[in-house]
């Protein structure tokens, strides 16, 4: 099977929705992996110089191949500018905005024959940090300018769509909204509170008239993201009235069927050519020198499958790690796609009382942290292509 280099055309809008808004892995079978080897049996068509000789802003830093009936796409980008920064936070109602935004990057895979398409983008991500009750008044903007909002992000395509078309979106926006609010936001999260809180909270008992600042959002920016599901109405054969079905497990939370939907564990252990890599950083924050939280978007495409690594990991000094992670994986001519969550949590002070030490420097590699972490949540879905 060949591997065709895509060339963005000028103005076309990898999100197929809204304007296009995702750190290095090793090769280990539950990551998405930079190494690359060649293979003579792909051929990749280089189409860098057409891009960089485009005046449009719309092909800088684009990147995408063809793989069969597989479109992989991905714009990865320089940090937002100040006029991003504050479009952002008037469309997400985030009040403070993490520190490094990168909301131009997106990833983007679609199953041209079944209208399968899955895409991972900062605006929504950040939805996620929102407290639920903030998604509720945030939404309270008047209709016309949501509706205004939704022809300007519309591809040329889908600008063919009446107003009456346009109004029905603009209230799914915003529904779409507050459900990413309610389904990703953790409501403990404003909890968590620094190191250094015990002497502020002393000083703040000596000075009854001072108050507490209260933000719209988790300070900590947990979100659990797990990507947006896009729908394809160009396709013949659509798959987007389908939705993820959770994949029976045993006790062990292993398929009960070996033949069913799952993640296959031996096939992402050979050492296959890559095809195809994107590492994507979304969002970066260092929690005002407390810690650390981003998310990432890692993707690699070999031969026979392809594995999609969304990560969010969360490192506050002193006191908690936190991960979300999103495995997406396909085995090329199987009839589904197999989605994996995990979520992690563990106190400093827990990991210490089992043996892990106490310094904060130990802490700073995710992937190396993240397997030791107490299990909270797992899911194992997948959805049909058939």
């Amino acid at each position: 099977m060949l591997a065709k280099k895509l060339a963005r055309p000028a103005g076309e809008d990898v999100s197929h929705a809204a304007s296009a808004r995702a750190r290095t892995p090793q090769h280990k079978p539950d990551q998405a992996s930079s190494s690359s080897s060649s293979s003579s049996a792909t051929t990749v068509i280089d189409t860098t110089k057409a891009a960089a000789s485009s005046s449009s802003k719309a092909t800088v830093g684009f990147d995408g191949v063809q793989f069969g009936a597989w479109r992989f796409q991905a714009v990865k980008r320089s940090i937002s500018s100040s006029a991003e920064l504050e479009a952002l936070e008037k469309e997400t109602g985030i009040q403070t905005l993490p520190e490094m935004v990168f909301g131009n990057n997106i990833v983007r895979v679609d199953h041209e024959p079944s209208g399968f398409s899955v895409s991972f983008r900062t605006d929504r991500a950040l939805i996620g940090c929102l407290l639920p009750s903030a998604a509720v008044a945030d939404d309270d903007r008047g209709a016309a300018e949501t509706q205004k909002e939704e022809q300007e992000s519309k591809t040329p395509a889908a600008v063919t769509n009446d107003s009456t078309n346009s109004a029905s979106s603009s209230e799914q926006k915003k529904n779409k909204k507050k459900n990413d609010c309610d389904k990703n936001n953790n409501k403990n999260n404003n909890k968590i509170v620094v190191q250094a809180a015990k002497s502020w909270e002393k000083r703040l008992a000596a000075h009854p008239q001072a108050k507490m600042v209260e933000h719209n959002f988790d300070w900590t920016y947990t979100t659990k993201y797990s990507g947006t599901h896009n729908v394809d109405a160009s396709s013949a054969k659509s798959v987007s009235g389908n939705e993820w079905k959770p994949v029976p497990l045993d006790a062990q939370m292993r398929p009960v069927d070996p033949d069913g939907p799952r993640i296959n564990m031996e096939l992402l252990k050979r050492r296959d050519a890559i095809l195809w890599y994107q590492d994507i950083p979304l969002f970066d924050d260092e929690l005002h020198d407390n810690g650390e939280s981003s998310l990432s978007v890692k993707v690699r495409v070999m031969p026979s499958c392809f594995l999609l690594l969304a990560r969010f990991w969360l490192r506050v000094d002193g006191v908690l790690l936190r991960s979300f992670e999103t495995r997406i994986f396909h085995e090329f001519g199987r009839p589904w796609v197999v989605r994996e969550i995990t979520s992690r949590e563990e106190s400093l002070e827990a990991l210490v009382a089992r043996g892990m030490p106490a310094d904060m420097k130990y802490y700073r590699e995710a992937q190396s942290i993240i397997p030791r972490l107490r299990p909270v949540e797992y899911r194992l879905e997948s959805i049909s292509l058939s």
